[in-house]
């Protein structure tokens, strides 16, 4: 079999067409693997820095215990007044506290507020959470004392 001009013509360009495209890609293929390769020393150079300790489940949240207690980050200043084991003054300092740190995440962190004591913190988490909860007097507004008589 032989080739006429116009067809030896056209293999030879599809020939070096495929060749440049071959040299194209191996370029492109260097270039990146010296990107992954800038990327991985990065990646290494930061986990380093890194704590390398393994990240433990140790949040639990339980719905039922809490629906009956006063969410302190969603409550108002008087609703945390009514909790037993307070007085005023302590409610005061523990709602600025909450407020100045945009909530909290755990009831031990109001132990930095002065007068909060262990023995009040545990009496505090009978009444109080974090999680879950209701506002109080935030969601329901002032009570209405519906025991009177009319005469």
């Amino acid at each position: 079999m032989r080739l006429n001009r116009v067809e030896k013509i056209t293999f030879i360009t599809l020939s070096i067409t495929i060749i440049i495209l071959l040299i194209v890609l191996f370029i492109n293929i260097s270039k990146a693997d010296v990107s992954h390769k800038y990327i991985h020393s990065i990646i290494n150079k930061i986990s380093k820095l890194t704590d390398k300790t393994p990240l433990e489940k140790t949040f639990y949240f339980d719905e039922k215990e809490s629906f009956n207690k006063l969410n302190l980050n969603r409550t108002n200043q008087e609703s945390i007044k009514t909790i037993p084991c307070l007085s005023a003054p302590l409610a005061k300092r523990i709602y600025e506290y909450i407020n100045s740190h945009n909530g909290i995440s755990d009831l031990k962190e109001l132990s930095d507020i002065k007068g909060m004591t262990k023995k009040k913190l545990k009496d505090l988490d009978k009444y109080a959470t974090v999680m879950g909860g209701h506002s109080g007097s935030a969601a329901w507004g002032d009570k209405v004392n519906l025991n009177f008589t009319m005469n």
